[in-house]
């Protein structure tokens, strides 16, 4: 009985945090060809819009649909989309300026 008590109580300690995980997406954004930040970058995800810091940094909370899309646009370069796979600690965004 003991030991059924200590493999639950062992197991749920292994899940709990898990499911206290707020998934987000965090990274910077750069230049592509001087590798730059790129402040003041707009991000979009279902209508909401964030924008980058001085350093090119952002971060996308409550983001938990594996295959989801964010947008980024800057003023001056190319728009790019990425999705967000659950994996990412970090990501970099590079940005093509426009022709």
């Amino acid at each position: 009985m003991n030991f059924l008590i200590l493999a639950l109580l062992l197991l749920a300690l292994a899940i709990f945090p898990q499911l206290l995980k707020d998934e987000h997406l965090s990274g910077y954004v750069y230049d592509a060809k001087t590798k730059a930040p790129v402040p003041g970058a707009c991000l979009e995800r279902n209508g909401k819009r964030i924008f980058t810091d001085n350093a090119g940094g952002f971060c996308i909370s409550k983001v938990s649909k594996k295959g989801e899309k964010v947008i980024i646009k800057a003023m001056g370069y190319k728009h790019k989309a990425i999705l967000f796979t659950n994996t990412e600690d970090e990501i970099i965004v590079l940005l093509n300026r426009l022709n």
